[in-house]
């Protein structure tokens, strides 16, 4: 959704915990979600931890990452979604999630932070 007021629009950008709660245990599974909406010509979403890109829409999942599956990966030229599940998470995956996307020269981000009990 594209929101404008007095000639000023404004792109959309969500990064969310699809079920969430304050911590997750050890070895359980978590589903991050990123939403865009509101671009003109979307070409990429992409969820990184950190500083390391998990997955993103144009690249797929990448290599280095053994934990984390696609579970949606959408994209039209104005919205996408990318969900993404980590499996059995471990107290290395706890910390900062940020989700970027782009589109003709404009690029958006947010950030969530997950949290892992007993680490």
């Amino acid at each position: 959704m594209l929101y404008c007021e007095y000639m000023y629009c404004v792109l959309f950008l969500d990064i969310y915990l699809t079920h969430w709660v304050d911590e997750y245990a050890v070895g359980s599974n978590v589903e991050i979600t990123c939403v865009a909406e509101g671009f003109n010509k979307l070409t990429d979403i992409a969820i990184h931890r950190e500083d390391t890109t998990l997955a993103s829409i144009t690249e797929g999942l990448a290599p280095q990452v053994s934990n984390v599956t696609i579970v949606t990966s959408n994209i039209t030229e104005t919205e996408g979604t990318l969900v993404i599940q980590l499996i059995s998470i471990q107290c290395s995956d706890k910390g900062r999630y940020t989700c970027f996307s782009s589109g003709e020269g404009k690029m958006k981000n947010d950030t969530l932070k997950l949290n892992v009990t007993d680490c």
